[in-house]
């Protein structure tokens, strides 16, 4: 549905993200930093605690939302450890609720949708 012409009641979605670990722990370095040689490395950091906090989080959400829908937008086609571990916890506490319809998102294809809806584009 094309979000022109359309008010707050007619679009229903929040974004909840996890800003506390993975690339925001700042973990990494640099060797031979300022030569030609140099190498830049940044670590991403993912716990199950971390992640099941977040997941859980945004299933009490949804679960006070009108349309009762969650979707897990990552981008595990490139960041396949983290991103599996999101998948897994997101199914597994997902379990305990049984009223959210749940789905799962490449990020890309989640900014193109958000971006043809904006549009008009169908």
């Amino acid at each position: 549905m094309p979000v022109e012409g359309q008010g707050p009641a007619d679009i229903d979605y929040i974004v909840v993200r996890e800003n506390t670990e993975d690339m925001y722990v700042g973990t990494g370095g640099f060797a031979h930093k300022g030569t030609p040689l140099e190498v830049a490395t940044q670590v991403a950091i993912y716990t199950r605690a971390g992640t099941e906090r977040c997941i859980r989080y945004a299933y009490e959400l949804a679960m006070t939302r009108p349309r009762k829908q969650l979707t897990l937008v990552d981008k595990s086609n490139v960041l396949t450890y983290g991103h599996d571990l999101w998948q897994r916890v997101f199914k597994e506490v997902g379990q305990e609720y049984p009223a959210v319809k749940q789905e799962r998102a490449y990020v890309d294809a989640c900014c193109m949708w958000m971006v043809k809806i904006r549009s008009g584009s169908t």
